[in-house]
């Protein structure tokens, strides 16, 4: 099971076009949460830049403990097929 699922948005918006859902279920800590969520705004950057549709990131329990080379490749792995 993947620590990130990455969704297509069906109607994107050009004021909102990345969601990330990091429940608090999932990661207690505040501090934590944010810098999941920085790390994947960053690797989302370069890629929203590209191509021109909406994101929806779900974070899962295991992605607490990825690196950020980790999240970028469990991110991009799903965006490219």
């Amino acid at each position: 099971m993947p620590a990130l699922i990455v969704k297509i948005k069906d109607t994107p918006s050009l004021e909102r076009p990345l969601e990330i859902r990091i429940s608090s279920k999932i990661v207690k800590k505040a501090s934590a949460r944010n810098l999941l969520r920085r790390r994947i705004k960053a690797v989302m950057g370069d890629i929203l830049r590209v191509k021109k549709t909406g994101f929806v990131i779900i974070a899962k329990p295991k992605a607490v403990d990825l690196s950020f080379s980790a999240i970028k490749t469990e991110i991009e792995r799903q965006i490219k097929p």
